[in-house]
């Protein structure tokens, strides 16, 4: 049996991999990428299309086909895409050694955490498919386990392996492993060695059990160095494009001297980032491919910040604003507007305007701005959008939560928002409201309604709590427009 049939692997949004990440950089490096809202998708080692169903429900005007060996994870993901009604989307239990020429031309293919858990000839095919299907400017992303931070994982995969090797059934396989990570996790660090190895432990021992199965006890587990892969890559007429996120090509984050050292000591790019890895004891890589023969502009300048939306990176930025590398006026007050605005992205010339009416005029304040969000965008600061997520900011008189978000919430603990990130549900009636959230009632039904399905507890929930609860689903994303 398929170990993905034997232990199903829940699917997850990857923000990463979405059409107008993959665009964003495209566009960055000089390449004509095409339209979000009218493009073609395809995901190899889809599962159970966690990833590739809530992109299919925003970009109702995109095609999107998702391939897996897993036969469960297809029938699950298919079940739900009926529920939603999605006729842009198709999943498909297929093999990809056996995916050919009817599948078409894609402008993005995506393979998330499936190279390095392949067989050298499934790994050879997905870039060959790469090469085959992607369109004239299409963007290939391909995620892997990479050396040398790799090598602490596969220490710890072959410990598993090792101690779980003798019992057969899966369930006590993951359980096995669990244990044997916490006997590991309480050794004492006496060396420098160990305490590398404890802190790595406990990073694997928080993985969700059908993770640690599929990652660390699977048949296949190989890390390459990022050299081998463009070598690799190329040989199938594909070149490096960049890393899905921008900041991890920075080697601002390097004390000067080594960045000075690096620049000096690497050949060509893929030398820089070779070494950038060794450095940084890199363990694992979410790379972008385009076709060998295209002409790159790899000089990104910060007029170029004109054109994209402007969005904080996380939430953990607006509740503790980070320290920036200035204290200029117009970065304080860009980052305080886009923190506010989080998650929504905001257009350049709304920045500008946020900018100008908290930090007051400046000469050349536009060029000023533009300089601030490529460095806040270099550093991990900020994200750039072609395409800014689509929500309702806040909670109208009839709030109607994505038909998606509501159906996820009767089954899991996660929900996917409509930025394609996953969102964790605090508390039952969190949830009920949720799913309440239909669009067909006004705050006042709402209310009563969830206390209603809330049980006895109903009557302990509050109108400020209620207030407080919606808000924050629209805080969360969750809520349309």
């Amino acid at each position: 049996m398929n170990p993905y049939d034997e232990v199903l692997y829940e699917g997850h949004p990857f923000a990463q991999t979405h059409p107008d990440r993959l665009a964003t950089m495209a566009r960055l490096f000089g390449m004509e990428a095409a339209p979000v809202e009218r493009c073609r998708l395809l995901e190899l080692g889809c599962g159970d299309g966690g990833n590739l169903i809530p992109m299919a429900y925003t970009l109702a005007g995109s095609e999107f086909v998702g391939l897996d060996a897993g036969e469960r994870g297809i029938a699950k993901g298919r079940g739900l895409a009926l529920a939603l009604g999605l006729s842009n989307l198709q999943l498909r239990a297929l093999d990809l050694m056996e995916a050919d020429a009817d599948l078409g031309t894609f402008d993005y293919i995506v393979a998330h955490g499936v190279y390095s858990w392949v067989p050298p000839a499934v790994q050879e095919r997905i870039l060959a498919i790469c090469r085959d299907r992607l369109s004239r400017h299409g963007v290939a992303y391909i995620s892997y386990a990479a050396y040398p931070g790799g090598h602490l994982r596969t220490m710890i995969s072959e410990m598993l392996q090792y101690h779980a090797r003798r019992f057969p059934e899966p369930a006590r396989q993951i359980e096995q492993a669990r244990a044997f990570l916490t006997f590991l996790a309480q050794r004492e660090p006496d060396d420098g060695c160990t305490l590398m190895l404890r802190e790595e432990v406990e990073t694997v021992a928080a993985r969700r059990p059908a993770t640690l199965y599929h990652d660390e006890l699977a048949a296949h587990s190989a890390p390459v160095y990022f050299h081998q892969f463009a070598a690799s890559a190329g040989r199938h007429g594909l070149q490096y494009l960049g890393e899905a996120d921008f900041f991890e090509m920075q080697d601002c984050v390097l004390p000067a001297e080594a960045s000075g050292m690096l620049r000096r000591l690497a050949k060509d790019l893929i030398d820089l980032e070779q070494y950038m890895d060794l450095l940084k004891c890199r363990r694992f890589r979410q790379t972008l491919l385009c076709h060998a023969g295209l002409k790159l502009d790899r000089a990104v300048r910060s007029e170029q910040m004109r054109a994209f939306h402007v969005s904080a990176s996380s939430r953990a930025q607006r509740e503790a604003p980070p320290k920036l590398p200035t204290d200029h006026p117009v970065a304080l007050a860009a980052v305080a507007a886009a923190n506010e605005a989080w998650p929504a992205a905001l257009s350049f010339e709304k920045l500008l305007g946020e900018v100008e009416r908290r930090a007051g005029a400046f000469a050349e304040v536009d060029a000023l701005l533009a300089d601030v969000v490529l460095a806040c965008f270099a550093g991990g600061l900020f994200q750039l959008h072609v395409r800014p997520p689509k929500f309702a900011a806040c909670a109208g008189e009839r709030p109607r939560a994505s038909a998606l978000a509501r159906l996820q919430a009767g089954s899991g603990e996660y929900v996917t928002n409509l930025c394609h990130c996953p969102v964790r549900l605090e508390g039952d009636w969190s949830r009920l409201l949720l799913k309440l959230a239909d669009g067909s009632r006004d705050h006042a039904a709402l209310l009563a309604d969830l206390r209603a399905a809330a049980g006895p507890a109903g009557g302990e929930i509050r109108q400020e709590d209620f207030d407080r609860s919606l808000e924050g689903l629209a805080a969360c994303a969750l809520l349309e427009a």
